[in-house]
């Protein structure tokens, strides 16, 4: 993996995560852009690389979504070392699947970020059905299209393991 290609994606995407979703929320539902990001490395990156990312963009997102320091890393890192290991077992590369991942991935991610937050009685910002459903469906719906730009990006055929065609 190209490390720096990787920190510039990551800034750019932390960066339209802070800014940029506002203006594509659909009824003040916002999609988690690096919830995508984290199910695509999840996906494409050797099982090192995706749990040494996961935490990584838990960070970016305790930062992004302007939460204290911690619930998203914990939450990204558990659940995209998860979705890594699954990957090994299964192979998410067709787009419903990668749809499934986002969403599985956003709800029981979201669910770790509530309880952790509920624990230390911190607010969220967001009400619970925003976290657990709403963002992670939005989410689940434009990933798999912006699978495309970050492959391009970080040099990932996306139909590397795809069936040849005789």
């Amino acid at each position: 993996m190209n490390w720096s290609r990787f920190s510039v994606a990551l800034i750019i995407v932390t960066l339209l995560q802070a800014s940029f979703v506002d203006a594509i929320s659909i009824a003040g539902i916002k999609p988690n852009l690096l919830l995508v990001v984290l199910v695509f490395f999840a996906i494409y990156a050797n099982p090192t690389e995706a749990i040494i990312t996961s935490f990584i963009i838990g960070f970016a997102a305790d930062v992004a979504l302007g939460t204290t320091i911690g619930p998203h890393i914990i939450g990204f890192g558990l659940f995209g070392t998860l979705l890594s290991n699954l990957n090994r077992v299964i192979a998410i590369r067709q787009v419903q699947y990668q749809c499934l991942a986002i969403f599985a991935t956003g709800f029981f991610s979201g669910l770790a970020v509530w309880l952790l937050t509920a624990i230390r009685r911190q607010p969220l910002g967001h009400n619970v059905t925003a976290i657990l459903l709403q963002m992670p469906l939005y989410s689940s719906l434009v990933g798999p299209i912006l699978f495309i730009p970050y492959a391009w990006w970080m040099n990932v055929n996306l139909h590397r393991f795809s069936r040849q065609q005789s």
